[in-house]
């Protein structure tokens, strides 16, 4: 790939700035199941590698998975350097 940089009006190039890679971040649900969990864990491993920048982790609407939210937030915090973060799904009542 090629890489342009601008030119500047009084004819020089403009400096290259340094590259930054994107930040990314991951986003999980609670799992429901044993097997959800053992599948969740395995994701979570094979993705760490990628460094995100943090992951989420879905609390449902009306605290539906608050319980699962939180623990799977805990496993994450005592068993992985991710940094996590409770997605909350916020809803007004009609």
């Amino acid at each position: 790939m090629t890489e342009v940089t601008p030119a500047v009006s009084d004819g020089h190039r403009a400096p290259k700035s340094p590259a930054k890679s994107p930040a990314i971040s991951f986003e999980f649900f609670p799992p429901k199941t044993e097997e959800m969990e053992r599948n969740l864990w395995e994701t979570i491993k094979r993705l760490a590698p990628l460094a995100p920048s943090f992951v989420s982790v879905t609390y449902g609407a009306g605290g539906s998975t608050r319980e699962r939210t939180h623990s799977t937030i805990a496993r994450i915090l005592a068993e992985t350097d991710l940094l996590p973060a409770a997605h909350l799904t916020c809803c007004s009542p009609t």
